[in-house]
């Protein structure tokens, strides 16, 4: 059984600093562990687009306290693909010792750089909320595997099972 515990996380508004008002902006979240679950608001036209949006993500407790949450503002564009105006890295500490309180917290949107220190982008209002742990069976097909390279000898290394020197 492993332990989980929900994120909820409040994407409430933000404020970008740029020259151009008529720009369509949303919002890109995922764990730093696995971008591949993303999840978007909707769009919002000008600099100060309020969202509002309440994301959900179900993350194993031990990742938790490893893994960063971490923010994209995009600008939409119709005919290019669309271009990332800054990011925010929120720290695991931040997600749980806040988590408990469910107040709005306010980061820096920063655009990183390739040769030069980051550049402030604009501003982000975020409220987070973890849930109760809960406990969920771990899927059988991977127990069996941890069985069957136990059985034949198998010293595993960070996941990856290696034959065994003895005999």
């Amino acid at each position: 059984m492993e332990r989980y515990r929900t994120v909820n996380i409040t994407i409430v508004s933000a404020e970008i600093f740029m020259a151009r008002s008529d720009i369509r902006v949303y919002a890109e979240t995922y764990m730093d562990d696995d971008p591949g679950e993303k999840k978007l608001t909707g769009e919002e036209r000008g600099l100060n687009p309020k969202w509002g949006t309440t994301m959900r993500f179900e993350v194993r407790e031990k990742m938790l306290r490893r893994n960063r949450l971490i923010i994209k503002l995009r600008r939409k564009r119709s005919l290019v693909s669309d271009k990332t105006i800054g990011k925010v890295r929120i720290s695991r500490n931040d997600l749980v010792n806040h988590g408990e309180l469910n107040q709005a917290l306010y980061y820096n949107v920063y655009k990183d750089r390739l040769l030069s220190s980051p550049e402030r982008r604009g501003r982000l209002i975020v409220s987070f909320r973890l849930e109760e742990v809960c406990y969920r069976k771990v899927p059988n097909k991977v127990m069996q595997f941890f069985k069957g390279v136990a059985k034949f000898g198998f010293k595993t290394v960070f996941g990856f099972g290696f034959p065994s020197s003895s005999g």
